[in-house]
């Protein structure tokens, strides 16, 4: 596959991506504002998701790198 055929790829699914938010934001049943505020909320929960799960990886890599160096020592 060549690049122009994965570009013009992206471009089609950038497009349709586009037109389904249109068509889902003219059918909302929720008004204009009430739908930012439920955006962001969701947005705010899945922060504090990554978040959490972002303080959970690197807790369990420092304590393989703990583990590591008493095997090493």
């Amino acid at each position: 596959m060549n690049s122009r055929a994965v570009t013009a790829k992206g471009y089609f699914f950038l497009a349709g991506l586009g037109a389904g938010a249109a068509v889902a934001l003219i059918f909302a049943p929720k008004s204009g504002e009430q739908t930012r505020e439920y955006i962001a909320d969701g947005a705010d929960r899945a922060k504090e998701y990554l978040a959490a799960k972002g303080r959970g990886l690197r807790h369990r890599a420092e304590g393989l790198v703990k583990k590591d160096k008493k095997i090493v020592a």
